[in-house]
Protein backbone atom coordinates (compact mmCIF):
# COMPACT_ATOMS: atom_id res chain seq x y z
CA UNK A 1 0.00 0.00 0.00
CA UNK A 2 1.69 3.16 -0.68
CA UNK A 3 0.57 6.68 0.66
CA UNK A 4 -0.21 9.64 -1.06
CA UNK A 5 1.89 12.74 -0.28
CA UNK A 6 1.49 16.16 -1.68
CA UNK A 7 5.14 16.95 -2.17
CA UNK A 8 6.89 15.93 -5.39
CA UNK A 9 9.16 12.44 -4.47
CA UNK A 10 11.94 13.89 -4.75
CA UNK A 11 11.29 15.84 -1.49
CA UNK A 12 9.26 12.75 -0.19
CA UNK A 13 12.55 11.40 2.10
CA UNK A 14 13.71 15.07 2.18
CA UNK A 15 15.47 15.89 5.87
CA UNK A 16 13.55 18.95 6.55
CA UNK A 17 10.18 19.77 7.84
CA UNK A 18 7.77 21.94 6.28
CA UNK A 19 8.67 24.84 8.46
CA UNK A 20 12.09 24.74 7.56
CA UNK A 21 11.55 24.49 3.95
CA UNK A 22 9.28 27.75 4.42
CA UNK A 23 12.11 29.32 6.30
CA UNK A 24 14.52 30.52 3.86
CA UNK A 25 12.34 31.81 1.24
CA UNK A 26 10.81 33.97 4.17
CA UNK A 27 14.09 34.88 4.72
CA UNK A 28 14.27 36.32 1.31
CA UNK A 29 11.25 37.63 1.47
CA UNK A 30 12.62 39.50 4.65
CA UNK A 31 16.22 40.76 2.85
CA UNK A 32 14.21 42.26 -0.09
CA UNK A 33 11.73 43.99 2.43
CA UNK A 34 14.17 45.40 4.59
CA UNK A 35 16.32 46.77 1.96
CA UNK A 36 13.39 48.57 -0.06
CA UNK A 37 12.70 50.75 2.63
CA UNK A 38 12.82 54.17 2.52
CA UNK A 39 16.51 55.78 2.07
CA UNK A 40 15.94 57.23 5.75
CA UNK A 41 16.54 54.23 6.91
CA UNK A 42 20.81 53.31 7.46
CA UNK A 43 22.33 50.56 6.15
CA UNK A 44 23.00 50.19 10.22
CA UNK A 45 19.16 49.71 10.34
CA UNK A 46 18.73 47.75 7.70
CA UNK A 47 21.38 44.95 8.94
CA UNK A 48 19.78 45.35 12.44
CA UNK A 49 16.28 44.71 10.75
CA UNK A 50 17.88 41.95 8.74
CA UNK A 51 19.86 39.93 11.09
CA UNK A 52 17.08 40.04 13.63
CA UNK A 53 14.34 38.79 11.25
CA UNK A 54 16.57 35.69 10.67
CA UNK A 55 17.19 35.01 13.96
CA UNK A 56 13.47 35.16 14.80
CA UNK A 57 13.10 32.42 11.56
CA UNK A 58 15.86 30.44 12.96
CA UNK A 59 14.29 30.40 16.20
CA UNK A 60 11.05 30.14 15.40
CA UNK A 61 10.92 27.73 12.15
CA UNK A 62 13.78 25.38 12.69
CA UNK A 63 15.44 22.84 15.31
CA UNK A 64 19.11 25.14 15.40
CA UNK A 65 19.40 24.95 19.12
CA UNK A 66 18.44 28.67 20.30
CA UNK A 67 21.66 29.70 21.90
CA UNK A 68 23.34 29.01 18.39
CA UNK A 69 21.43 30.99 16.70
CA UNK A 70 21.80 33.79 19.32
CA UNK A 71 25.28 33.81 18.94
CA UNK A 72 25.32 33.66 14.97
CA UNK A 73 23.14 36.54 15.09
CA UNK A 74 25.61 38.68 17.66
CA UNK A 75 28.33 37.79 15.73
CA UNK A 76 26.79 38.72 12.62
CA UNK A 77 25.85 42.04 13.98
CA UNK A 78 29.34 42.32 14.93
CA UNK A 79 31.19 40.96 11.50
CA UNK A 80 28.72 43.72 9.62
CA UNK A 81 29.67 46.46 11.64
CA UNK A 82 26.86 47.15 12.70
CA UNK A 83 27.27 46.96 16.34
CA UNK A 84 30.85 47.51 17.59
CA UNK A 85 32.65 44.57 19.25
CA UNK A 86 33.38 46.75 22.73
CA UNK A 87 29.59 47.52 23.09
CA UNK A 88 28.92 43.89 22.52
CA UNK A 89 31.24 42.91 25.18
CA UNK A 90 29.81 45.90 27.50
CA UNK A 91 26.28 44.76 27.49
CA UNK A 92 27.70 40.67 28.37
CA UNK A 93 29.33 42.49 31.62
CA UNK A 94 25.90 43.48 33.01
CA UNK A 95 24.08 42.11 35.76
CA UNK A 96 20.89 41.30 34.07
CA UNK A 97 22.11 39.46 30.88
CA UNK A 98 23.84 37.40 33.44
CA UNK A 99 20.74 36.82 35.64
CA UNK A 100 18.81 36.52 32.58
CA UNK A 101 21.36 33.59 31.32
CA UNK A 102 21.21 31.66 34.64
CA UNK A 103 17.85 31.73 34.63
CA UNK A 104 17.47 30.14 31.14
CA UNK A 105 20.39 27.27 32.22
CA UNK A 106 17.77 26.61 35.15
CA UNK A 107 14.91 26.21 32.95
CA UNK A 108 16.60 23.76 30.48
CA UNK A 109 17.89 21.56 33.30
CA UNK A 110 14.48 21.59 34.95
CA UNK A 111 12.99 20.65 31.62
CA UNK A 112 15.69 18.34 30.57
CA UNK A 113 15.70 16.04 33.50
CA UNK A 114 11.87 15.93 33.88
CA UNK A 115 11.21 17.96 36.80
CA UNK A 116 8.99 20.84 35.30
CA UNK A 117 6.52 17.59 34.30
CA UNK A 118 6.65 16.12 37.39
CA UNK A 119 6.05 19.34 39.43
CA UNK A 120 3.60 20.98 36.84
CA UNK A 121 1.46 17.63 37.32
CA UNK A 122 1.40 17.58 40.61
CA UNK A 123 0.53 21.20 40.65
CA UNK A 124 -2.66 20.50 38.56
CA UNK A 125 -3.68 17.46 40.67
CA UNK A 126 -6.45 19.14 42.52
CA UNK A 127 -8.04 20.76 38.99
CA UNK A 128 -10.80 18.85 37.42
CA UNK A 129 -10.69 20.87 34.53
CA UNK A 130 -9.36 24.09 32.49
CA UNK A 131 -12.36 26.37 34.00
CA UNK A 132 -10.82 25.56 37.21
CA UNK A 133 -7.38 26.40 36.26
CA UNK A 134 -8.26 29.14 34.63
CA UNK A 135 -10.22 30.59 37.27
CA UNK A 136 -7.20 30.10 40.26
CA UNK A 137 -4.74 31.76 37.52
CA UNK A 138 -7.07 34.75 36.82
CA UNK A 139 -7.34 35.09 40.89
CA UNK A 140 -3.14 34.55 41.25
CA UNK A 141 -2.56 36.98 38.26
CA UNK A 142 -4.80 39.12 39.97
Amino acid sequence: MTSLSLLPPLFRNWPLQQTEMVALPLALVAVALFWTLPETLSPGGRSALTITAFAVIGWTMTRLPDSLVAIAAALALVLTGTLPEDRLFASLGRDLVWLLVAAFVIASVLKSSGLMELLVARALLPFRSFVSVAYVLTLLIA
